[in-house]
């Protein structure tokens, strides 16, 4: 058996799901994976982003190049994604995913100015980024180009076995990133995503000139459930303020998220928009909202310095946040919520008592405070379901 056809039965054998994207040379590989009886088990699908334009929606926003390892690692993320959606929408949650991005410079019907060059880069729920690159002889002509496509497809399958930890012996040199690193620049650079039928991602709206009105809605998302969808919606329609679903990465109760989980939640999202049932969801009109990313910005009064001034809250969050065990004493809490007028969107949750009780007890316990309290800390006049994401999780497994 030749060596791709190994190396192809053996990523079918890993039990991961993969996604694969290349702008041109690697388009290839799709078809010695599907070569494998029983590839469907595996491979989740294959994207073809050939022109700029298509490659821009891919990865969700404009790129100053189009073929350097950023751009590789830029679609193998996108890709992963796109297998982690269809993970949470099977619920099959805990199988890895991977996925792969090719972008490469090679022969064409004349010598080009610069180098040719290939450039592969895999992203898996290890929360490693492999990147390879390689540059290439230059050539030019039909023969040229089919045998440049060629080596592209196979130094890929090459790529993705090693990555996936099934390579053969004839291993190759790849580099791996660090968390931080991923992170800081292929997470955080651009924090906003927003997840519909696509994902576009953007910058953080305190850096637009318009600076539009924003509710933030914080947590984990792991994953979103119809409670969250439900007050998201309902402060949509009733105020001017868009919904912003936020994650900080940095929890001081809950440890740091990798750049892996944080795709796997946004996944999350797009799988809730495309499999409802799944989510026990009926007529929300709208599930994509933004979600934003941020670091070092888990406490509510650390949020007031991105410009939020308005959040989005159950009587769980509001019997819970001014506990000193989060640093801050609630007197000191509540004077720069105050001073900052933050307002809070607040809706019950059943089973974590009434919250207009709830506001006159706080009212009593924080006296200096009570007027703020009575007129920043609006009820929803709605009540949330009892439901909760580790219950999800928990049924998907």
């Amino acid at each position: 058996m030749e060596l791709t056809a190994v190396l192809a039965s053996r990523i079918k054998e890993a039990g991961a799901f993969v996604y694969i994207s290349a702008t041109g040379a690697g388009a290839g590989l799709q078809n010695l994976l599907w070569q494998i009886p029983g590839a469907s088990s595996f491979l989740i699908g294959a994207s073809f982003p050939y022109s700029t334009t298509e490659l821009e929606s891919f990865v969700g926003h404009p790129l100053e190049k189009y073929c350097s390892e950023d751009v590789a690692i830029e679609m193998a993320m996108a890709a992963y994604t796109r297998a982690k959606v269809h993970a949470w929408g099977t619920g099959k949650t805990s199988t890895p995913c991977y996925g792969l991005g090719v972008t490469a410079s090679v022969a064409t019907n004349k010598i080009h100015r610069g180098d040719h060059r290939v450039h592969v880069a895999v992203f898996g729920s290890d929360n490693r980024v492999h990147t390879y690159t390689r540059t290439m002889v230059k050539q030019e002509g039909l023969p040229a180009r089919i045998d440049d496509g060629r080596d592209v497809d196979e130094i890929a399958l090459k790529i993705l076995a090693d990555a996936m930890g099934v390579s053969t012996n004839q291993k190759m040199t790849v580099t791996d990133l660090s968390d931080d690193e991923i992170m800081d620049r292929f997470i955080l650079n651009l924090p906003v995503f927003t997840a519909g039928w696509g994902i576009r991602r953007s910058k953080a709206w305190w850096e637009e000139k318009s600076r539009p009105s924003r509710a933030i809605l914080p947590g984990s998302f792991n994953p979103p459930h119809v409670g969250h969808f439900q007050m998201a919606n309902r402060v949509n329609n009733l105020t001017s303020s868009t919904p912003v679903y936020q994650i900080n990465v940095d929890s001081p109760h809950k440890g740091n998220l990798k750049a892996a989980e944080i795709l796997s939640r946004v996944a999350a999202f797009v799988a809730a928009k495309k499999e409802r049932p799944i989510w026990e969801l009926q007529d929300y009109s709208d599930l994509s909202f933004p979600i934003h990313i941020t670091k070092g910005r888990p406490l509510f009064i650390n949020k007031i310095v991105e410009g939020s001034r308005h959040f989005i809250v159950s009587t769980e969050t509001i019997k819970t946040f001014l506990d000193p065990k989060w640093g801050p004493s609630a007197h000191e809490v509540l004077q720069t919520l105050e001073k900052h007028y933050v307002e809070f969107f607040v809706y019950e949750r059943s089973g974590f008592g009434d919250f207009g009780k709830l506001r006159e007890e706080l009212c009593e316990q924080y006296p200096e405070h009570a007027d703020y309290i009575t007129k920043a800390f609006r009820d929803m006049q709605s009540r949330t379901p009892n439901v909760s994401s580790s219950a999800i999780r928990k049924a998907l497994e």
